[in-house]
């Protein structure tokens, strides 16, 4: 008598599956990192007549058209993205830059006091140090800096390429302006020190006792920071102008 509990087993026999081939498993399945790539196949079949060529040719000719088309909207969709992005990060930076040239504009008025004051003192103490009773002489400076980091990676980009030239015109004339406007800080940093000690050293020391040559050196050197003053004074203006005009700009 067969044991009943095989008989499940005899009757109902469990199929055995075959595992997959894995070279045709690679082989079904696209490999990752690839690229599905567009192949335009002709219609199968001889061509007997003439008309049916230029009819395959026509055909082909109409792909073609269609997929270059679709190529050139891709691309320009990324173009513009790419211009769209780069300028939201351009006028970002300007709306920065020109907060920073108007606090600017604020603090160089009080410099060219400052050196007005300095070239004064200094001229009285040249002419006739013994009448200058007392007083007090500031030498100050404040660094700022324009960014141009946005224009910068708009330029590596290529987005600049596909911006209209009214639009570049207004970004090339800030950000030359920029360029003058850290080299002018530049020279009044270095003015000031050959100043500061030499105002330092006056006012420590008995005026009526130092050499009138000091006096006329400290009359030179805050004169030419009042000129560098002025001239940031104006750079800043016309750079106040600039960034409007980009902010502004349709």
């Amino acid at each position: 008598m067969p044991d009943p509990e095989n008989s499940n087993a005899e009757l109902n026999p469990v199929p055995e599956v075959d595992a997959p081939d894995p070279a045709i498993q690679e082989e079904a399945s696209p490999q990752k990192g690839t690229q599905a790539k567009m192949e335009i196949h002709p219609i199968h079949g001889p061509v007997l007549t003439l008309r049916e060529f230029f009819t395959h040719l026509a055909i082909i000719t109409i792909g073609i058209l269609i997929a270059l088309s679709l190529e050139g909207l891709v691309e320009w969709r990324h173009h513009k993205e790419l211009v769209h992005e780069a300028r939201g990060n351009i006028l970002a930076e300007v709306r920065k830059n020109q907060e920073t040239v108007r606090q600017t504009i604020a603090e160089l008025k009080q410099r060219e006091n400052d050196f007005n004051h300095i070239v004064t003192v200094a001229r009285q103490l040249e002419t006739d140090p013994k009448s200058f009773k007392s007083g007090s002489m500031t030498v100050d400076w404040s660094d700022h800096e324009l960014y141009s980091t946005a224009w910068k990676t708009a330029s590596v980009s290529g987005a600049v390429t596909y911006m209209s030239y009214d639009e570049l015109q207004h970004y090339t004339d800030a950000y030359d302006s920029q360029q003058d406007f850290a080299f002018l800080q530049r020279d009044a940093y270095n003015t000031i020190a050959v100043l500061f000690p030499l105002v330092r050293t006056t006012m420590r020391q008995d005026v009526k006792m130092a050499p009138r040559e000091r006096f006329a050196e400290m009359q030179q050197d805050a004169y030419h920071g009042l000129l560098i003053a002025q001239a940031l004074e104006n750079l800043c203006q016309e750079l106040d102008k600039d960034y409007a005009a980009i902010l502004n700009q349709k």
